[in-house]
């Protein structure tokens, strides 16, 4: 019942607001804000997705987003009062109004009553956000200079731009449950990428042994499907929700991981004693020495200046060298051979995780673990041999 407040706004005031920036936008440029906002406040509408419309008046006309806060605060007083009880699942937004409002009937839900206060707010949003746009010339969608780009704001770049709630920003939050969701799947580095459909979190993962079907349970999936190195949690229409605070705490991690490596991490890299002498053999033999990391570029090369290493290595290779592409290690290695020309069957991946072995295997390459390194004996039983020396 105390959700109910949402409907007003996110059905009604904020498709008016979306209809008031376009109405006060530069006569040149109704057309292309048009189609930006009339998507997002049919979004809002039928699915209560507010997110870019919200955030973009948030950043370009903080002011607006105070007007809402009051509208919004008015509206769940209004629900309250009239008494209309309305559940929702996902977001408040036309799909959960018919489930949770219309099916369950007028005695139980009293969705009628609903109706005119929707209708309301979004005649009270158009009027008080075409007014204040005006009136302060606030440069709402539609309403830049010339030359600039007309967008909406996302989540992401709001924080970007911001600087809040992202990693070493101003209030970075932490949502518990992605903690246990990230626990769950074996931890930041084990993930490669985050999807989702309507109903289930969708991942691939570096190694899928590592997944704690439980404790992925215990933060509210009915249940874990598992196919290779990819997998699907089941957790209903929240799930979008799930992701993006599952993609939003990964992300802060690897952003902090980035910063303590560059300050504290490389240059406290050392190399087991018999490693230098081992690559310094395998160069005089002829051997082509190459490097696969799921480190970065830039500081993969001053730790291999660092080691003086340089002269030993034909080059090295990371994910960030491909901006865009959501390369998995495999891919990597495949991209490795493919570029320098190199036959698989030429050639040894040696590696100290099961991520490694497995990268290698789907490669094509012959597979060699090193159990003196991150892993252990038993990870690394699908190598084609293990190593416990060089």
């Amino acid at each position: 019942r105390f959700l109910t407040g949402k409907y007003p706004f996110m059905m009604g005031g904020l498709p008016g607001a979306a209809l008031a920036m376009y109405v006060t936008a530069k006569p040149e440029k109704k057309k292309e804000v048009g189609s930006l906002l009339f998507s997002v406040g049919l979004t809002s509408f039928l699915t209560g997705i507010t997110e870019p419309i919200e955030f973009t008046f948030l950043f370009l006309a903080p002011a607006l987003f105070a007007v809402h806060v009051v509208l919004a605060g008015a509206s769940f007083a209004i629900c309250h009062i009239l008494q209309i009880c309305i559940g929702t699942t996902f977001s408040d937004g036309l799909i959960d109004f018919i489930l949770y409002g219309v099916l369950p009937g007028q005695a139980k839900s009293n969705w009628m009553t609903l109706i005119p206060v929707i209708v309301v707010y979004f005649i009270l949003y158009f009027f008080i956000f075409r007014f204040f746009i005006r009136k302060w010339n606030l440069k709402t969608p539609g309403r830049e200079e010339d030359g600039e780009e007309v967008k909406m704001m996302t989540k992401d770049e709001y924080r970007k731009a911001t600087g809040i709630g992202v990693a070493g920003g101003k209030a970075a939050n932490i949502d518990p449950k992605a903690v246990n969701v990230l626990k769950g799947i074996g931890g930041s580095e084990n993930v490669t990428e985050i999807d989702c459909c309507a109903t289930r979190l969708r991942l691939t993962l570096v190694d899928s042994g590592k997944v704690n079907q439980p404790l992925l349970k215990a933060t509210g999936a009915s249940g874990v499907v598992i196919k290779g190195n990819a997998i699907q949690v089941i957790y209903g229409p929240s799930v979008t929700i799930v992701k993006s605070n599952l993609e939003e705490l990964v992300e802060q991690i690897r952003a902090r991981f980035k910063t303590c490596y560059d300050q504290g991490g490389f240059p406290e890299t050392k190399p087991y004693p018999w490693v230098p002498a081992w690559l310094a053999a395998l160069k005089a033999k002829g051997c082509h020495l190459y490097v696969a990391t799921n480190k970065r570029y830039s500081p993969m090369g001053a730790l291999m200046r660092k080691m003086g290493w340089e002269d030993l290595f034909d080059g090295y290779y990371a994910f960030d060298m491909y901006a865009g592409e959501k390369l998995t290690k495999a891919a990597l290695l495949a991209r490795v051979l493919a570029e320098r020309g190199i036959d698989p069957a030429d050639a040894v991946m040696v590696g100290d995780t099961r991520g490694d072995v497995e990268a290698g295997k789907a490669a094509g390459l012959y597979t060699i673990g090193c159990t003196w390194g991150y892993g252990t004996r038993a990870e690394l039983e699908g190598a084609d041999e293990r190593r416990d020396t060089p």
